[in-house]
């Protein structure tokens, strides 16, 4: 981003923040107090640390009316992410938003019997406020900050077992929220958006919802999961992974490596892991998720996309 932009960047949250909220940032200076987490491929998201507000503690500030699928902001919330659109990215400007909240409103209210730490946290990040995209405006959603470090960053320093429990963990709220045919799809269910408590051993929260629909249950498998199991059309020239997919369509037992099986983890050219790829299949199994191998069709969608 250049200097322009992000100066540009940094006086839009401290405005938003103040118009919205009444709420100031720890520090005077927003460089200091404002700090990038990066650009995904279609947003920029900064967290913002806030200065305690003035209103007795714990109780919740709003300057005006909420929209729908947003909660007050609470007085002693001390940081928030700020979730500014790309509009050049290759997405549905005009709802993007709109969806984007009406699938986290979904997820939460499916995951909140799930908590991450205790029965007031939510898996899915609380809303504060957005706006959606405007003739002369930027799109932006301000959202509560979770702790954790990135799943995909850890998760080959984890030995088997914790590897085995994240994945029935991420099996488990896969079931939650399946239904029968239509259902909600994450659409960007990779590590890079799963946080991961190293002390618990647990996920604490699932973040970025922009691609997130209502579709079959096989949709989940043809975008972005991760463990081994992002179903994908044969490829000429990759035997492993197109072993891989045989074993995702038609099961593991006969189709993976015999060594697979012993509980070894023979390496591939294709970047994943038969043996978390193997636990995944157990942990979806387990607990009654419908995998690639129990949908009718699924190999074909997948050779379609």
């Amino acid at each position: 981003m250049s200097s322009d932009r992000e100066k540009k960047g940094l006086d839009f949250i401290v405005g938003l923040l103040r118009r919205d909220w009444s709420r100031e940032l720890r520090k005077y200076c927003p460089v200091t107090a404002i700090h990038s987490l990066g650009r995904n491929t279609i947003n920029w998201v900064y967290r913002a640390d806030l200065a305690l507000s003035p209103q007795s503690q714990g109780q919740a500030s709003n300057a005006g009316p909420r929209r729908h699928g947003t909660e007050a902001l609470p007085a002693d919330q001390a940081a928030v992410v700020v979730r500014i659109s790309d509009p050049q990215a290759l997405v549905n400007e005009a709802v993007r938003v709109e969806n984007e909240v009406a699938a986290m409103m979904l997820m939460r209210n499916t995951l909140d019997d799930y908590p991450s730490k205790s029965s007031d946290e939510s898996m899915v990040p609380r809303v504060y406020g957005w706006s959606p995209s405007l003739a002369a405006g930027r799109s932006w959603i301000v959202q509560e900050f979770k702790r954790g470090a990135q799943l995909d960053s850890v998760f080959d320093g984890l030995d088997a077992d914790a590897q085995q429990d994240e994945e029935g963990g991420i099996a488990q709220k896969v079931r939650d929220n399946s239904v029968p045919r239509q259902t909600l799809v994450y659409g960007d269910s990779d590590m890079f958006n799963m946080l991961h408590d190293a002390a618990a051993n647990r996920t604490t929260a699932l973040l970025d919802y922009d691609f997130a629909h209502v579709a079959t249950p096989a949709d989940e498998y043809f975008y972005s999961l991760g463990f081994g199991f992002l179903v994908i059309g044969p490829l000429e020239d990759d035997a492993d992974e197109n072993q891989l997919r045989k074993c995702l369509l038609e099961g593991f037992k006969g189709n993976a490596p015999p060594s697979v099986h012993d509980g070894e983890n023979p390496k591939t050219g294709g970047g994943f892991s038969w043996a978390v790829a193997k636990a995944m299949d157990e942990a979806l199994a387990g607990t009654g998720v419908l995998r690639p191998a129990d949908i009718a069709g699924c190999g074909e969608l997948a050779a379609l996309k």
